[in-house]
């Protein structure tokens, strides 16, 4: 703060006494200030008041005219004094600003007469003689020549001390009424303000001030066309030294805009609103604050620097004059020196704010630093390209005679590591830019190593992460400048990227491939609808990158050259060259190159790998052009497996196949190819045979759609994939792989032997089937189905023998599901013997229900030994029949699903588990179990989600699940019945020589009474007659046996019992005495014949023969 100047004329050189003892009462401290009514008071922090003696000073600077004089009598008075008086108000009446100040006489009484006797001076006192003599003059202060005590010494000193504050603090507002007098000239009156308001430190009108000379003139265009702009740096001595001496410079310099005189031009109203924001900053309390740091910024370098770079660049010396305006003057400012010490204390983030506009402050002495290297042109090469040469300037910077290349690149560095060291914790952004700044030009200076290093990892950064392409763009320029020059056929150099040997020829190919995907619809800074670089340009680095993989086996990501979008959803399409259909999913790709630039892909390869046997599944297509607008790429397969797969990657070969473009897929990205149905193309499928023997497993194999494909060269191979000990028949071997290199739809049947012990008995066996079908060796197909091969019914049979007619008992009953029974019939001797079974009847088996069984009875004539006979049962299975009627109305309601029917076939119905009482006594068609989450989770294995219609689908089945969980009511269950598919089982029987000669004897009980009632207790008489069919054999003893129940006790024997046959005689009698010994009716007891083993006679091992007893139902009285 510059001083307030209190002006004294001291004539009689007698103040010295006085005035030091004043001073020292300076500078007056929390002054307040109100300029009018209506605005706040303001405070002033002090008022640095300072007594001067300066004749020269000017009106408008004083504050406060002060005369002091010493009188002691009259005659002093007249003689002295009064000519005085005269002479100091008449040099006080110069100006308009003469009476912006007060006219103070300061009295010292230099001897002890009391000068306010008014004896001394005729009736009135030296104060009522000035006063009468110089109405001018109303302030007249005594000293007196000693003072009693220090009290009153004090008391008048801070009297004087409040007068003068009051007389300056009027003397400002009296200058400012007079300044405002100079409306027509607003220049003058802001420039006067501001100096008054920072000499009283009323900041908050000096800001208002600066602002408005800012906007006002200094950002005023047409105020600055009519002045000069004072560009020629001349004017300061070409050194600057005049410019930003502190020294020199006027803090009360004023402007006039309307003087015919005034010399103003901007640069000097530019360079005063500079100096006097600087004075303000700094007349505030320090350290300063955030927000006053950020005004320093605007101050120095937007306000500034930049306008002078500005209105100043066609002086060759604009960059020698910033550089040493912020090395001389603003680093060497005292604001700076207060706020930038080891003993200030800051806010952090005040501390961030100093580093931003320290960093931009080196940031722009070291630019200008590089342009005053170009103009001096001490390089063959320009540090920054856009640099304009002065041929003609003459740049006053000294350099030294020895300057050399490697100087300037170590300034450099040296400068830019001053500029990061500022703005590491802050400008991270900045600080990579600083980093390609040095690469750049250490690629111009033919470093080229180190200029990789560096530019590698800025490009990374600006290009991945900040996305700001045109600046990658530029620098990666710059970096392939620097590859191509390192590059060699060679010699394979090498060069370290992220810690790592990497060859040269690796680099440069993928800074080839960044650059032409980045200058893709690029367009150019200056020129609207124009793009960054040529066609020609593109092309030609195109071509540069295409040549660098002639002899190289390099793959790049995929991401490079093109943004895709695959659609995981495979279509069924017929292909008419090749006259078979193949599958495909559909590829949506957008080119990353510009349009201009032809490509041809030889070949486009999708890749998936099935999660259960890792085999690879491609979709391909050959010969692409590529386009630049987004299309549509079909990728064919004519090599399917079907199942789950997991994405391995997409490639695209370029270049016949020297270059290659790679996405790897992440694991988990599943697909699901599923068998689509067409009715114009062959579907195989198995399943259990419509026709069999009980003890045989066959499947049936169906070519469905043969009539209506045109390449009936069709080769199928089914192996048994999963299935424990289960072969199929061919000819005389138990294979697992059958192969037929031509179908034949006569072929339809195989035979499956199960040769699993535990498997046996349970009447059913799970076996999965690969079927891989090759048509015209163009369409390979492989499908894995698994099957579940039921034997339903089990049928029993019973054979009695008579000695004339035999009969064949047979039952049917059903072991795993309800069967219903359509007809029956046996062959015997060639013939069929038909039964008369009603086909309108439903013949209903349940499963494992001893009370539900279908009976058969068969009388046979004289069959002979190791005679054959065949049942034959046809039937349909509940399931079979629900699922051909479900299937029957799916497929009526959503005709348009009709590509999902070998799925619906073979995946879907299998998965319904149906409640058979709920169809058997309701006519309920209901699912068993419910478990929605266990649904969804199977039905993820043909979920496709980018299909719109495998969607719609999953949504269907969804629905179908839920309702059929309530249950589907069919008003007549033979709607069902009559769909289900009607199978036949046969059964052959052996009548076996063991068989017939077990019923060898005929037993007749004769009576030899005639009573046809008989008494209890009494005896009698009857013959067994046996007769035998052939001759006994001579190792066995046979006898005739009577048995009694011992339960019953109904009847006594009187003799013998048991009776020897003699194995000559064809017919036998023996006698037999029975005793009834109960009334009432009376069956006659059991007879049998019984054979023992010679050899073991001891312990016979005992046969026993099925016998005709004609009397085993008779019954007799007893009375």
């Amino acid at each position: 703060m510059s001083s307030i100047f209190l002006k004294y004329f001291d004539p009689f050189n007698i103040f010295d006494t006085f005035q030091h003892e004043l001073e020292g009462n300076f500078p007056l401290r929390n002054v307040h200030y109100k300029t009018k009514d209506d605005e706040p008071i303001s405070t002033i922090d002090k008022l640095n008041l300072k007594f001067t003696n300066d004749t020269n000073l000017l009106s408008s600077n004083t504050f406060m005219s002060i005369l002091v004089i010493s009188c002691s009598n009259i005659n002093d008075y007249r003689n002295k004094i009064r000519p005085v008086i005269n002479q100091w108000i008449s040099n006080n009446k110069i100006d308009q600003f003469s009476k912006s100040y007060r006219l103070y006489v300061f009295l010292i009484q230099t001897t002890v007469e009391d000068v306010n006797d008014n004896k001394m001076f005729n009736r009135k006192n030296i104060n009522e003689k000035i006063h009468n003599d110089f109405p001018e003059i109303k302030h007249i202060i005594q000293f007196p020549s000693f003072f009693k005590n220090l009290e009153e010494k004090n008391h008048l000193f801070t009297s004087i001390c409040t007068k003068i504050q009051k007389s300056v603090l009027t003397s400002l507002s009296m200058k400012l009424d007079v300044i405002e007098g100079f409306r027509s000239d607003l220049l003058y009156v802001y420039t006067h303000k501001l100096n008054l308001y920072l000499k009283f430190g009323l900041l908050n009108q000096a800001s208002d001030i600066l602002n408005k000379i800012d906007i006002e003139f200094l950002q005023n265009e047409p105020f600055i066309k009519q002045i000069d702009l004072g560009t020629g740096f001349q004017n300061y001595n070409n050194t600057i030294v005049q410019f930003i001496d502190n020294k020199n410079i006027d803090f009360d310099a004023i402007f006039s805009s309307s003087s015919d005189e005034s010399n103003l031009n901007y640069m000097d109203l530019l360079k005063y609103k500079m100096i006097q924001s600087l004075r303000l900053l700094t007349l505030k309390k320090q350290p300063i604050l955030h927000s006053d740091i950020k005004t320093l910024y605007k101050v120095i370098l937007s306000d500034f620097i930049y306008k002078v770079k500005v209105i100043c660049c066609h002086d060759c010396n604009v960059d020698v004059f910033i550089y040493h305006f912020i090395t001389n003057f603003i680093m060497e400012h005292k604001l700076l020196k207060m706020n930038l010490n080891d003993e200030v204390t800051m806010p952090h983030q005040n501390k961030l704010e100093w580093n931003d506009f320290l960093g931009q402050l080196a940031y722009t002495k070291r630019q200008t630093w590089a342009s005053i290297i170009d103009k001096k042109a001490i390089l063959d090469f320009k540090i920054n390209d856009l640099t304009i040469l002065n041929k003609n300037g003459n740049i006053d910077f000294d350099l030294g005679e020895n300057y050399s290349l490697q100087n300037v690149l170590d300034d450099y560095i040296s400068m830019t590591q001053h500029v990061v060291s500022y703005w590491t914790e802050i400008k991270p952004i900045s600080i990579d830019l600083l980093a390609s700044d040095i690469g750049i030009l250490l690629n111009k200076a033919g470093q080229h190593e180190k200029t990789v290093a560096i530019l590698h990892s800025t490009f990374e950064y600006y290009h991945n992460v900040m996305k700001w392409d045109d600046l990658a763009i530029q620098i990666l320029e710059v970096y392939i400048d620097a590859l191509e020059k390192m590059y060699s056929k060679q010699d394979s150099k090498n060069v370290i990227i992220d810690d790592e040997l990497v060859p040269v020829v690796t680099v440069l190919a993928n800074a080839y491939l960044n650059l032409i995907c980045l200058l893709k619809d690029k367009k150019s800074y200056f020129f609207q609808n124009q793009s960054m670089r040529s066609l020609n340009f593109k092309q030609n680095f195109w071509k540069k990158f295409l040549q660098l993989n002639d002899n190289t086996d390099l793959t790049y990501q995929l991401d490079k050259i093109i943004n895709f979008d695959l659609t995981l959803n495979t279509n069924l399409k017929f292909d008419h060259q090749l006259n078979v259909f193949y599958y495909y999913v559909n590829l949506e790709w957008d080119w990353l190159i510009d349009s201009g630039i032809v490509v041809k892909a030889t070949n486009v390869k999708l890749k998936m790998r099935n999660i259960k046997n890792d085999r690879i599944v491609i979709f391909e297509n050959n010969e692409v052009i590529v386009s630049g607008k987004k299309e549509s790429l079909e990728l064919k397969c004519y090599d399917i497996e079907f199942g789950s797969f997991e994405l391995v990657s997409l490639e695209v070969f370029l270049n016949n196949n020297d270059t290659i473009f790679l996405k790897d897929f992440k694991q988990g990205v599943i697909v699901n190819l599923i068998p689509l149905y067409d009715n114009q193309k062959l579907n195989i499928s198995i399943n259990p045979s419509s026709e069999y023997y009980e003890n045989q497993i066959c499947l049936d194999i169906t070519y469905e759609n043969y009539e209506h494909i045109i390449n009936k060269d069709v080769s199928m191979e089914i192996q048994v994939v999963e299935g424990d000990k289960v072969y199929m028949k061919d000819s005389y071997l138990d294979v697992e792989k059958l192969t037929f290199k031509r179908i034949n739809p006569s072929f339809n049947r195989i035979a499956l032997v199960n040769k699993n012990d535990d498997m046996t008995a349970t009447n059913s066996i799970v076996v999965s089937f690969m079927i891989t079908t090759v048509t015209a060796n163009k369409l390979r197909e492989v499908r894995t189905i698994t099957k579940l091969i039921l034997n339903p019914l089990a049928i029993h049979h019973d054979f009695i023998l008579k000695q004339n007619t035999s009969y064949l008992n047979l039952s049917i009953s059903s072991i795993l599901e309800p069967t219903n029974i359509i007809g029956t019939n046996l062959i015997y001797n060639g013939e069929e013997i038909p039964t008369s079974l009603d086909s309108t009847v439903k013949n209903i088996l349940l499963p494992n229900n001893p009370l539900s069984m279908f009976k058969n009875f068969f009388s046979l004539n004289d069959p002979m030994p190791n005679t054959t006979v065949e049942y034959v049962v046809k039937y349909k299975t509940l399931r079979f029949a629900i699922e051909e009627y479900l299937t029957s109305i799916f497929f009526d309601k959503y005709p348009n699903l009709k590509c999902y029917k070998i799925i619906w076939k073979d995946f879907i119905l299998s998965k319904f588990q149906f409640h058979i009482n709920q169809f058997i006594h309701f006519k309920i068609i209901k699912l068993k179990v419910y478990d929605e989450v266990d649904f969804l989770n199977y039905l993820k294995k043909i979920d496709n989600k980018d299909c719109d219609l495998n969607q719609k689908f999953m949504n269907i089945l969804l629905d179908v699940y839920r309702i059929l969980f309530e249950g589907i009511q069919v008003k007549d269950s033979d709607e069902v019945w009559n769909l289900g598919t009607l199978q036949t089982i046969r059964k052959k029987f052996t009548f076996e020589q063991m068989d017939v000669q077990r019923n060898l004897f005929t037993i007749h009980l004769k009576k030899k009474f005639d009573d046809v009632n008989l008494k209890m207790g009494e005896c009698y008489y009857f013959d067994i007659i046996i007769s035998k069919n052939i001759k006994i054999k001579d190792d066995k003893q046979h006898f005739c046996v009577v048995e009694l129940n011992e339960q019953t006790n109904t009847w006594l024997f009187s003799g013998f019992n048991t009776f020897k046959l003699d194995g000559s005689k064809e017919e036998e009698t023996f006698e037999l005495v029975l005793i009834p010994i109960k009334r009432g009716y009376l069956k006659y007891p059991n007879i049998s014949i019984n054979a023992n083993d010679l050899p073991n006679i001891e312990n016979p091992q005992s046969s026993h023969f099925i016998t005709d007893f004609i009397n085993n139902n008779e019954n007799v009285i007893v009375i």
